[in-house]
C-alpha cells in the first residue's frame, strides 16, 4: 500500500503462490512511479519467500509495463470475464 498524507493512491497484492493481483495507482498519479514501486516492493516479497516465480493475469494495456521488469507473457490474450478487458498471464523467473 502506497499512501500520501494518509490517503491510500496505490496497491498491490501478493499471494502465498507468488501472484500478483489488483496492482492499481489513482489515475491522477499514474506514472509517477508508485507504481513501479508497488511492483518492485512485491518482487522482493516474493524473493523472500523462497519462490522460484512471480506472476500475475496482467491487463494487455499494462502488458509493456510489466515486460520493463522482466515478465514475460505466457499463453493466449482472453477476455475476464468479470471485468470484460483483455488479459495476459505474465511470468517471471526470481532466482
Amino acid at each position: 500500500v502506497v499512501s500520501i498524507n494518509n490517503k491510500i493512491v496505490g496497491y498491490g497484492r501478493l499471494t502465498h503462490e507468488g501472484q500478483i493481483g489488483q496492482m492499481a495507482v489513482k489515475k491522477q498519479l499514474q506514472k509517477q512511479g508508485i507504481g513501479k514501486e508497488i511492483v518492485k516492493a512485491l518482487i522482493i516479497k516474493v524473493k523472500e519467500a523462497d519462490l522460484k516465480i512471480v506472476w500475475m493475469w496482467a491487463r494487455t494495456s499494462a502488458q509493456h509495463f510489466y515486460e520493463k521488469f522482466g515478465f514475460k507473457c505466457v499463453g493466449e490474450i482472453f477476455m475476464s470475464p468479470r471485468m470484460k478487458i483483455p488479459h495476459i498471464r505474465m511470468e517471471m523467473d526470481v532466482m
